[in-house]
């Protein structure tokens, strides 16, 4: 992940937390994920990586778990920080540590039960170091749960098209999210799918377990939302079989 990403992200950190609340598809990711963490047992150990503000990290703390947190942006970190001691987390029950730009992180030597990592992979120059670095950070038995953009939406690839064309949407005033310096597709550099997933996990031992897609525009009935074609991002839970 390059410097201007993190930077990005910095810029970013006082009001990402807001966003639980202003848009669906980050509370859906949240309760789904916390759904599925909430099935293993209580007391494991986590590793969220690339933390944000910290709000899945407080959930699991307070849910009974040991939570580490890792990420590029100083930024991030001090608002996860501020997110865990307000809800009261104990010192003990939590760690946090900063990402050194090639992706590695002292954290990453150890080993977890779970390892999560929501929205990030998308970001970074070299995802399949970092999908390999994960997969070794799990215990035999461990559990990955991963969150990325969906290549095969027909709203993403809107919304590149977009992007791509910025002049003849700012005369329309349409998509002013899309394009621009503060455009969050100006620091995105990768999509997936499953099957590429399931491929590079696999190289380490992972089957994936289930899968979630989701994400669209609120007038999209919840059929066509989880739709494969339609969904702008999927969520899959990984199991280290081997």
């Amino acid at each position: 992940m390059s410097e201007n990403t993190a930077v990005y992200f910095d810029g970013e950190a006082e009001t990402w937390s807001g966003r639980y609340n202003e848009r669906r598809q980050f509370r859906d990711r949240l309760l789904t994920v916390l759904r599925w963490v909430g099935e293993k047992r209580a007391g494991i150990n986590l590793l969220d990586y690339g933390c944000g503000s910290g709000d899945l990290l407080t959930h699991l703390a307070k849910a009974g778990f040991d939570v580490t947190g890792i990420d590029i942006s100083a930024g991030m970190l001090k608002a996860a920080m501020q997110s865990l001691q307000s809800a009261g987390v104990p010192s003990d029950r939590f760690r946090l540590e900063q990402v050194r730009t090639d992706g590695s992180a002292n954290a990453l030597q150890e080993k977890f039960d779970g390892v999560i990592s929501l929205g990030v992979l998308e970001y970074l120059d070299d995802p399949t170091a970092v999908l390999q670095k994960l997969s070794q950070a799990l215990v035999p038995d461990g559990f990955l749960i991963i969150s990325v953009p969906n290549r095969t939406s027909l709203l993403r690839r809107f919304e590149r098209f977009v992007f791509r064309n910025p002049a003849f949407f700012e005369k329309l005033g349409l998509f002013p999210n899309l394009r621009g310096p503060q455009s969050y597709l100006n620091f995105q550099k990768h999509q997936f799918t499953l099957a590429e997933l399931d491929t590079l996990l696999g190289r380490w031992g992972l089957t994936r377990q289930r899968e979630y897609y989701h994400a669209g525009p609120p007038a999209f009935a919840k059929s066509l939302e989880s739709s494969p074609a339609i969904a702008m991002t999927f969520i899959a839970e990984f199991r280290k079989t081997s």
